[in-house]
């Protein structure tokens, strides 16, 4: 399922009939492939909470969390950090208190609140990451949008992220090009994240598949992963 699906699904618990918050972003453990924590913006708390990917089922109408409601709000009391000792042990909080506050804050008049919502849509999006996080975490909405490049040169910009419903393991990235071209890259091809996130590199050359309304032969499709060009 691609993340900027998952991110349109409502958030759900055991027990209750409507959305306890929606998905804002996923945070991607890069060295081993998978989801570690989803961002969660919960309705009643107003801010934001950091699920365990772990916790989580996906399906094409929600994202179904583990946990009870009363759980999720108490993660919101206070931050917690992850120590040397948990991250080497791979066992994981269930739920994090996100750092910093999402909520609306005082209410604001006016010019002050029309200013307000003009700073909040064009500013980036980007929740914080844990307290001593890995540099080999990084949030969905670092990696889309980035420059992709291999031995011959940039190929394209990442536009999504390929993620395995059942256990929430990293498969391919949608790389975009011109003429309405998108390859779909294995996920172990990507070889070097330079510090920044600044841009992605695949292992391999790729071959370029045929821009237009001609059919692209076996020959031409993606070496490195096997991907698939989609017009």
């Amino acid at each position: 399922m691609r993340l900027t699906r998952i991110k349109t699904l409502p958030v759900m618990i055991s027990g209750e009939t409507q959305p306890v918050g929606i998905i804002r972003d996923g945070l991607l453990d890069m060295q081993r492939r998978r989801v570690t924590y989803w961002s969660v913006h919960l309705n009643k708390a107003r801010r934001s909470v950091l699920v365990s990917a772990s916790r989580s089922a996906l399906s094409e109408n929600s994202v179904r969390l583990d946990l009870s409601d009363a759980a999720l709000l108490k993660s919101c009391d206070s931050a917690e950090d992850l120590d040397e000792d948990t991250l080497a042990t791979g066992t994981l909080p269930d739920v994090l208190a996100a750092n910093g506050s999402d909520a609306d804050g005082p209410p604001l008049r006016g010019i002050q609140r029309v200013l307000s919502l003009l700073e909040r849509a064009w500013r980036p999006t980007i929740p914080e990451k844990p307290a001593n996080a890995p540099a080999s975490w990084v949030w969905g909405s670092e990696v889309t949008g980035k420059p992709f490049f291999t031995s011959e040169g940039e190929l394209g910009r990442i536009s999504d992220i390929e993620i395995n419903e059942r256990d929430a393991a990293l498969r391919q990235v949608q790389v975009s090009q011109g003429g309405g071209v998108t390859l779909h890259i294995n996920i172990e091809a990507m070889r070097h994240i330079p510090e920044g996130n600044s841009h992605f590199v695949a292992r391999s050359a790729i071959r370029r598949p045929t821009v237009g309304n001609d059919p692209v032969p076996p020959s031409r499709q993606t070496e490195a992963g096997g991907g698939r060009p989609e017009a």
